[in-house]
Parts: C-alpha cells; sequence; structure tokens
C-alpha cells in the first residue's frame, strides 16, 4: 500500500516537476509520523488510564464504564487481541470488575467488535478472533453473533454463519459450536423486539413464539444445538425481566411461575433452565435456598441439573467469593445431589475464570484446607472435565509440562482424553 502510494505520488509531482528529493521527505515524515504516534500510544499509556479510572470514580458502575471506555479506545486504535489483553490486566487487577458480570463485560466486547469491526468490513473473513476472545465464558461470541443474526434473522444464515465459525475457530473455541446457536437464539429474539412497537402487543407469548419457532425450524442441527437456541431465545427474555425491559418482571420467589404455563415440553425446559439463572433474586448465594426455590416447580426431573446453573451462576457472578460457604451449604442438600452440587463451583470457577488462565482459580479450590477427602476427588474429576471447553489437547498438555496443573487433574485428563 505504501509503495502504491508512492507511486502514485510520484506520477502526480512529476507534472508539476517537484524533485524526488522532495518527494522522499514527504514520504518519510508520513512513515516517522505514523511510528511516533504509534509510539507515543503504548501499553503503559493504557495502565496509567486504567489506574485513573480507579481513582478517579468512587462508585463501581462508573468506574467499570471508564475500564470498558479505555477498553473501547484500545480496540478502535489496535483490534481485538490487544484490546482483550487490556480487558485480561482489568480483571487480574480489580474485582469489582471481575466479580460484576465478567460474561457480561466480555459481551460488551463482542457488541463492539460487531459494530467496529464487522459492519465496516461486512466481511466475516476480516474479523479478528484471537484466542482470548473466549474468556468469561464465550461471553464476546454471545455479544457479536447475537447483533450479527439481529440484523439478520434468517435460519439459513444463522446455520451458514455457525458451520463458518465453528470451522474457522475449532482450534481456539472448542465448544463454539453450542454458543453460536445459543446467541442465534439471543438474535431471533432482539430481531423480534424490533418488530414490536406497539406497547399493546408486548406479551410473553408475542415476543417469544415466533423466535422459538425459528429455532425449532434449524434443519441441519441437533436437538441439542436447537435447544442451545430456545435457551438463547429466553435469555433474553430472562434479561429484560431482570431490568424491567418491556413492563416484564422476575418473580423472586416463584421463578417458574410462567414456564409451568408452557405447553411445548422443550419451550418449557429451555425456560426452566433460563428462570434459574436468575434465582439468586429470591435464593441469595445459598445452594440450600436456591434449591428449595427449584423445588416449586413442576420440573422434579431437572431439578439436579438446576441446581447445577444455579450454583455455577452463584460463583460465575463472583468468582473471587465465599467458596467455602458455598461448599458447607451444598453439604446441607440431598445426598445424590451434593456430588453435582459442589461440582458446579468448579464449573462457575472455569467459566469466569482468569481469562488465558480459566482453570487457575478452579485448581487453586481443588486444594483448599476445608475441603473433604471425597470433595477433592470431585474437584479433581470435574476440573479435569473441564479443560477442553477452553483449552485444546496440545494447549493443556504443555499446561500440565509447565506444572500449572495439579497432577490428579493432569492424570485424570489424561485418562479422560
Amino acid at each position: 500500500m505504501i509503495i502504491l502510494g508512492l507511486i502514485m505520488l510520484e506520477q502526480f509531482m512529476s507534472q508539476i516537476k517537484i524533485s524526488y528529493f522532495t518527494i522522499g521527505l514527504v514520504a518519510l515524515s508520513v512513515l516517522f509520523g505514523i511510528a511516533y504516534v504509534v509510539y507515543q500510544k503504548d501499553s503503559t499509556s493504557y495502565t496509567i488510564e486504567i489506574k485513573e479510572c480507579a481513582e478517579l470514580h468512587a462508585d463501581s458502575s462508573s468506574r467499570i464504564n471508564c475500564w470498558m471506555g479505555v477498553i473501547r479506545t484500545v480496540f478502535e486504535e489496535e483490534g481485538t487481541e490487544e484490546a482483550f489483553g487490556v480487558f485480561t490486566s482489568v480483571y487480574e487487577t480489580y474485582t469489582d470488575f471481575s466479580g460484576t458480570g465478567c460474561h457480561l463485560h466480555a459481551h460488551r466486547m463482542g457488541d463492539m467488535s460487531y459494530y467496529y469491526d464487522y459492519l465496516y468490513h461486512q466481511d466475516m473473513t476480516q474479523m479478528d478472533f484471537p484466542k482470548n476472545s473466549i474468556s468469561c465464558g464465550y461471553g464476546f461470541y454471545h455479544g457479536f453473533i447475537e447483533h450479527l443474526i439481529q440484523d439478520r434473522p434468517e435460519i439459513d444464515f444463522v446455520e451458514e454463519q455457525c458451520v463458518y465459525l465453528v470451522d474457522r475457530l475449532c482450534e481456539i473455541a472448542p465448544v463454539l459450536q453450542g454458543v453460536c446457536y445459543h446467541a442465534g437464539g439471543h438474535g431471533f429474539m432482539m430481531a423480534r423486539a424490533d418488530e414490536l412497537r406497539d406497547p399493546s402487543e408486548w406479551t410473553i407469548s408475542n415476543f417469544t413464539t415466533p423466535p422459538l419457532e425459528k429455532c425449532d425450524a434449524l434443519e441441519t442441527v441437533s436437538k441439542h444445538l436447537k435447544h442451545e437456541c430456545r435457551q438463547g431465545v429466553y435469555n433474553v427474555f430472562t434479561n429484560w425481566m431482570e431490568v424491567g425491559e418491556y413492563g416484564f418482571t422476575y418473580n423472586a420467589q416463584s421463578p417458574y411461575e410462567y414456564c409451568d404455563t408452557v405447553e411445548n415440553i422443550e419451550h418449557q425446559t429451555a425456560c426452566y433452565i433460563e428462570m434459574t439463572r436468575k434465582i439468586e433474586y429470591g435464593s441469595g448465594t445459598d445452594p440450600l435456598s436456591a434449591f428449595e426455590l427449584i423445588q416449586t416447580g413442576n420440573r422434579e426431573d431437572m431439578e439436579k441439573s438446576l441446581l447445577i446453573i444455579a450454583v455455577a451462576g452463584m460463583v460465575m457472578h463472583d468468582p473471587y467469593g465465599d467458596q467455602e460457604y458455598l461448599t458447607t451449604r451444598c453439604r446441607l442438600v440431598d445426598a445424590e445431589k451434593q456430588q453435582s452440587c459442589f461440582k458446579s463451583i468448579v464449573h462457575g470457577l472455569f467459566e469466569h475464570g482468569i481469562p488465558g488462565r480459566e482453570y487457575y482459580l478452579a485448581n487453586q479450590f481443588c486444594s483448599s484446607e476445608f475441603l473433604l477427602d471425597v470433595e477433592v476427588g470431585w474437584c479433581h474429576q470435574q476440573a479435569a472435565q473441564k479443560l477442553n471447553r477452553f483449552r485444546t489437547n496440545s494447549e493443556i498438555q504443555n499446561i500440565c509440562s509447565n506444572g500449572d496443573l495439579s497432577e490428579q487433574v493432569c492424570s485424570i485428563w489424561k485418562i479422560l482424553s
């Protein structure tokens, strides 16, 4: 590009009889100017800005918005990978960032990627998807794909884009397929909201039925992926309930009240799962109270899986929280569900763990002195099972070789793989 520019500049200058020496001075001035700007905006300056966000803003919300502003600047000026580097630095340094919706913050980065990158190129092959973009439960991809499908909510387009993304990113995002169809459900739901302008039409059925029908009509995918899509639809709906959007509210004491009116069993299952992700509004961070609320629903067949979702959510919302308290409360649930309750703590620590080192907090937890011997075994087993959600086999082998994971976890992983 620079060479072509110089050729064009030479042709133009020759017409007005300006010397090659002058041309060279102009070109060098441009190049050194660019280099100077890049040099001036280095990582140190971003570190200073991040620190200033913490010092100048008293409340957590303002600090988070300030940090996200810095991240957005890095994104616009340097790209996705560099922005995730700043994201990781903030996560590791400030607990009011890591403990207040890591997935949500990564989701916002996916929003940026769509609006600042994709809409500029209009070409998926020009998009940058770095390895660390899978951080925080693949939140980046939830945000990016949600908007991609919202703007073109067609069944064929969802299938086409998910196939492309999975094929391209299989080495860095091992479970992107399920995430993609889940986010596709988000997009279907957001597109439906764009259509409903009259408040008299704002009923749950009016919002959810057309998107769910699209999920059901996906032709080339498995039942599991259709299920992910339906969950994506209800995930958006419960997020609206959380903030009172469109007049919807979350019933903290009877969370499954609406789900029990849904006749389609597959739709009802997705509804139950997503309502459970908000169960802390009624239970607080207490697994035993969450289980009591789960039992108010009519789906006894889902109680164990819903408990896993509930407890994992408690950990995801605050991965640096009191895991000893969660452990002691898990010991009080039904004996047959204690193992599932405990393993969900490990699940949550992985999902919202340190970007690039998702295994670190779980590995620490497994060595906690307050764990019973049987719980240590459960912990190692669950950690080994979670590794491949974020890392390829070769990456896990390197992590184990470097001693960053316990020998027990690595041994179990080798058996499982």
